[in-house]
């Protein structure tokens, strides 16, 4: 695999890695809260529940995906599966916020742009290492080789 494309997994993930723990903040900082009627817990739960689930998901996944780099890096099918599912999900959720749902400039505009920039370059740099490692995955398969 190509230095670059070594350098640009490790990117990716370590920029998803880093974004998980402070989505578990992002009610907080950017006072969602605020933005529920009041008298709703229930609206608060949810928003909670799915906030902390989601985070902790993305955390855990991005870790064991820098865990496994090694393995991904010579191009082992089984953790180079699990970058290209996470991979889809910063390409779903970065076509969400930049095309179907975009993030409301108010009450942050900061928030907004670091939203919009941060997905759409770690979807970017995700679909461009995916790639490599399904052209070089491609260029090396053996109908007859099994993966360890």
């Amino acid at each position: 695999m190509k230095k670059w494309v070594r350098v640009l997994y490790c990117l990716s993930l370590g920029a998803s890695a880093i974004y998980a723990p402070a989505s578990f903040f992002f009610p907080l900082i950017f006072k969602w809260y605020d933005l529920l009627p009041s008298g709703h817990p229930s609206l608060i739960a949810g928003v909670d529940y799915a906030t902390y689930t989601l985070s902790f998901l993305l955390l855990g996944y991005s870790v064991l995906m820098i865990l496994s780099g090694k393995k991904a890096l010579a191009k082992k099918k089984t953790p180079v599966y699990f970058y290209y599912l996470l991979g889809a999900a910063w390409l779903l959720r970065a076509i969400l916020a930049s095309f179907v749902e975009r993030w409301p400039l108010q009450p942050s505009v900061a928030a907004a742009l670091i939203q919009f920039l941060s997905n759409d370059l770690i979807a970017i740099a995700m679909m461009v290492v995916s790639a490599m490692f399904y052209l070089e995955m491609k260029k090396d398969s053996d109908p007859d080789e099994e993966d360890e």
